[in-house]
């Protein structure tokens, strides 16, 4: 009698507990009806359960896949420029025969300079202390007769433009000048800032290159500023105005490039060169 009755108990408690299981999940359902209707059908997890068996919600945004681009997951590469205090600082690349220009060619860099003085503000010189005038050269603004782009078609004598307007002082600026069949042309900017012809071309010195600095002791001068994507290549890139590049692929016509990417190294479209460069003084490489 006992044991019908206990068997009787459980099958009630059974049947309770089954009962009270489905009007529970009927309530979990009309919850996320409710919760659909106010935030969407894409229900977020279910983290956890308060006392009352309601089901608490993770309403903190969630990602997905089509909140990434490309350009999220591959930062892009930090820009870095040559740094030079004006204080007989600057980069030196040793003497190689690649650097040496002919018939026709271009020599082009992004500056800034900042301060105003009458000494040269040498961007780039082929021609070290020995050589009082350089085979080619880029300079920030015209001063001590020094035009801002030329070269050198003798021990002491040359050719060049001393250009339209000065370039603005602590701002980007890009300077371009280039060589082909006598003709001569200077761009600050982009713009055609003068133009010239002349028979002879530029002459073969063996020295080294550098960049912001002229130690010659009758003519000396240390840039002050900065220093970006340094280029010197064979033919004419640019005949007209035109828009300057913001950087420059190397392609077949690139002799010689400075990125400063790689702590001062040139960059060059194959590897059987010879040319090394190192930074001198307190020459370094900053963020853009």
């Amino acid at each position: 009698m006992n044991r019908m009755r206990t068997n009787s108990l459980s099958k009630v408690s059974l049947h309770a507990a089954l009962l009270l299981w489905v009007v529970g999940c009927y309530h979990v359902a009309e919850l996320d009806d409710d919760f659909e209707s106010d935030f969407g059908s894409d229900s977020p997890p279910i983290i956890g359960w308060t006392e009352d068996s309601d089901p608490i919600y993770d309403t903190a945004p969630q990602s997905s896949s089509d909140d990434f681009s490309e350009d999220d997951e591959t930062p892009s590469q930090p820009d870095y420029c040559l740094s030079l205090d004006g204080d007989e600082d600057y980069l030196r690349a040793h003497f190689s025969e690649e650097l040496f220009l002919e018939n026709s060619w271009t020599i082009e860099a992004w500056f800034r300079y900042y301060v105003e003085d009458s000494r040269a503000q040498p961007i780039l010189r082929l021609g070290d202390g020995n050589t009082s005038i350089g085979m080619y050269f880029l300079y920030a603004q015209y001063s001590n007769s020094l035009p801002m782009g030329g070269y050198g078609y003798y021990a002491a004598d040359y050719y060049g433009i001393q250009g339209t307007e000065t370039p603005e002082r602590g701002q980007w600026n890009h300077i371009a000048f280039t060589y082909q069949a006598g003709r001569q042309q200077l761009f600050v900017n982009g713009v055609l800032a003068g133009e010239s012809t002349h028979t002879e071309g530029a002459y073969f010195i063996d020295d080294d290159l550098l960049l912001g600095a002229m130690p010659h002791p009758n003519i000396l001068g240390y840039l002050d500023g900065d220093i970006d994507d340094v280029r010197i290549s064979h033919g004419v890139r640019y005949a007209e105005n035109f828009t300057p590049p913001a950087n420059y692929p190397i392609d077949g016509d690139t002799i010689v490039q400075w990125t400063f990417q790689d702590d001062g190294q040139p960059s060059f479209v194959e590897d059987t060169h010879t040319l090394e460069s190192e930074l001198v003084g307190d020459a370094e490489l900053i963020l853009r």
